[in-house]
């Protein structure tokens, strides 16, 4: 993959718009078949046994995780910040509504990239119609370049664009770029899956294939990631739907967990896969895509649907029956929330909770509120987002005691916290 020399540019004649040397030839047609074959690595995956860890009921204090919960508040920032990317000048926050520049304590310092969304926060809930918005998921150190895709439903062609952002215009602009300045590249078929050092990967839904691809859109490798299935929804086309694609990078590396899948999988270049945890669920029934999109009875299956990888820890929520706001309030599916300890190899499963939620660490700090980490955000602390809305539903003591969130609107304000 090393070599390639692509990068995205700002269209070119409109007032403050910046542009960087375009170097995709005009007209450019992907080079027609698969440059290289699949490595599958055998590895030595650590083995993290489930079923043992749902017997392995252990209460945790918050205070066991971290000593300090801070708060930064951001007001304006409708949707929130989902992810954050470390850059030279401090880190770069990621959300529906666009792209901001955060110093290296997170204080806000100014929107670069504004996205074309209609974003309204009402009840907890927030609602957004996208038009046109680009999701960053990688940092090109060398090239100073982000990774990502731009998703444009005007343009009937291509909805999905493989993007770079050169960060050196980001940072230069006089106001937020948007859409309107973007040169789309090549157009992707698949279902975008994550950015990676010269190129970007897709996934083909209800399988189990992955595609990788260089800047210009040529193909260089497929992988069947597990077994080799294909389950389509069959009838009128309505189908339940269940686990999608868990990915993340962790130490610059792609890291992939297909859909039903037991293997967590480190991408080391475009054309191998090597395995780094085995999940073994022993006699547990594992939910398989062919029943979840089929609609059989999956009462006693058991699904993934959260995993968290940080330096010292992987937090993981798993569900025994399908999980809907029906099944929760007929409590008709049980949450766990799991823990693995990296450093003492301890693999054990939280209380349940009262209520039909996914149970999180006994809030025992002064401010403390339910914490459970989000992916997305640093490799060395923990870290989640929410709104000022949620927020004053469920801790209203903390919110009040939050002297930035005082006189805000709560629908309107966001906030990344984080436990030191």
């Amino acid at each position: 993959m090393k070599g390639e020399s692509d990068s995205l540019s700002v269209r070119h004649g409109q007032e403050n718009a910046l542009s960087v040397p375009d170097e995709y030839p005009e007209g450019y047609v992907p080079v027609p078949g698969i440059r290289y074959q699949a490595n599958y690595l055998t590895g030595n995956p650590e083995r993290l046994d489930v079923r043992a860890a749902l017997r392995n009921v252990c209460p945790l204090k918050l205070s066991q995780l971290g000593s300090q919960l801070d708060f930064m508040v951001f007001k304006d920032v409708k949707g929130g910040i989902f992810r954050l990317i470390p850059i030279e000048e401090g880190c770069l926050g990621v959300g529906i509504g666009g792209i901001w520049l955060l110093d290296g304590n997170l204080k806000m310092i100014r929107m670069l990239f504004r996205n074309d969304v209609d974003i309204t926060e009402e009840n907890g809930f927030t609602n957004f119609q996208t038009k046109r918005y680009i999701n960053p998921d990688y940092y090109e150190k060398s090239s100073r370049t982000l990774i990502g895709v731009l998703y444009d439903q005007r343009d009937k062609k291509n909805p999905k664009s493989f993007v770079r952002l050169s960060l050196k215009d980001l940072l230069s602009a006089s106001r937020p770029l948007t859409p309107d300045d973007i040169h789309k590249r090549a157009g992707i078929s698949g279902n975008y899956l994550l950015g990676m050092a010269d190129g970007y990967a897709t996934w083909t839904r209800f399988t189990n294939d992955v595609y990788t691809f260089n800047l210009r859109g040529d193909t260089l490798c497929h992988f069947t990631i597990g077994e080799k299935v294909n389950y389509p929804p069959r009838g009128n086309g309505s189908y339940r739907s269940g686990e999608q694609a868990t990915v993340y990078h962790y130490k610059g590396c792609p890291m992939i967990i297909m859909p039903y899948g037991n293997t967590v999988y480190r991408m080391t270049d475009a054309s191998t896969l090597e395995p780094v945890y085995e999940l073994d669920f022993g006699t547990l029934h594992r939910a398989t895509g062919e029943e979840v999109v089929g609609g059989a009875d999956v009462d006693n299956a058991y699904f993934l649907s959260d995993w968290v990888e940080t330096d010292s820890y992987v937090f993981m929520h798993v569900e025994k029956g399908y999980d809907c706001p029906y099944a929760r309030d007929k409590k008709q599916v049980t949450l766990y929330s799991l823990i693995y300890d990296k450093r003492s190899k301890a693999f054990f499963s939280l209380p349940q909770a009262e209520e039909t939620v996914h149970p999180c660490p006994e809030p025992d700090l002064p401010d403390g509120i339910p914490f459970w980490p989000r992916k997305g955000f640093s490799e060395k602390q923990l870290a989640t987002f929410t709104t000022g809305w949620k927020l004053s539903k469920s801790s209203p003591e903390v919110f009040k005691r939050i002297l930035a969130l005082q006189g805000t609107e709560k629908e309107t304000t966001s906030l990344i916290i984080t436990l030191k």
